[in-house]
């Protein structure tokens, strides 16, 4: 005689998250990555000059952020997330990653961003990858939208619906949680807030005053 099989699950399955800005899988994040899928979610940004930093006097302008000056960049992607926990987890699993020694926990927060690694750590891991940590420039290309923006989504001061700082939790929040509201001009999101992210170059408190040009990170690593 037969066996039987028990209930059958007739709901429907579950949408896979892409990258087009919203929240296809119905989880309150967007465009995460997560291993083993969504691997284009990255933003492309064309080949151009753009003006880097600002004017002595502006409102909000630090020292080291002046004078402005314009950058050529190549064409380059950058994904639209920082490193989410279950993407390090995967380096490490590889053998090429440390295993971060602050907030990490890749199973119960795959999609929590990776927090409190160096450097030398973050650079591996973009080789890991494939690629490379972005230059300064390239960061501030993304981060600005090449539009001189105060801040990723314009000119709008920060609050908790558009990034996580201060007063919003105090903690770490999923990547791409604060949505659209907080993205930036080709769609990259937590460019201000959650965590600080690495670039290429070694700091210089006077490198504006003698840059400009190509990207000058990109000549050093050739």
């Amino acid at each position: 005689p037969g066996k039987d099989a028990g209930p059958v699950d007739t709901s429907k399955p579950k949408p896979s998250e892409l990258c087009n800005g919203k929240d296809d899988d119905g989880d309150g994040a967007i465009d995460e990555w997560e291993l083993g899928s969504n691997e284009s979610c990255v933003v492309k940004v064309p080949a151009g000059a753009y003006l880097m930093g600002c004017n002595a006097g502006t409102k909000g302008c630090e020292p080291d952020e002046h004078p402005a000056h314009e950058v050529s960049l190549s064409a380059f992607s950058m994904d639209r997330n920082p490193v989410t926990q279950s993407q390090w987890n995967a380096c490490i699993i590889a053998g090429k990653c440390p295993t971060p020694d602050h907030d990490f926990s890749p199973l119960k927060k795959p999609d929590y961003p990776v927090v409190m690694v160096t450097w030398a750590a973050a650079s591996t891991f973009c080789v890991w990858r494939g690629g490379r940590l972005p230059t300064e420039a390239e960061w501030e290309r993304v981060a600005t939208g090449g539009k001189g923006r105060p801040w990723p989504w314009g000119s709008i001061p920060p609050d908790c619906t558009r990034c996580n700082v201060k007063g919003c939790g105090d903690v770490t929040k999923r990547v791409g949680s604060t949505g659209a509201l907080g993205a930036s001009f080709e769609g990259a999101y937590d460019l201000a807030g959650n965590v600080r992210e690495w670039v290429i170059d070694q700091y210089d408190p006077t490198g504006y005053s003698a840059a400009g040009g190509h990207n000058p990170a990109q000549q050093r690593m050739k």
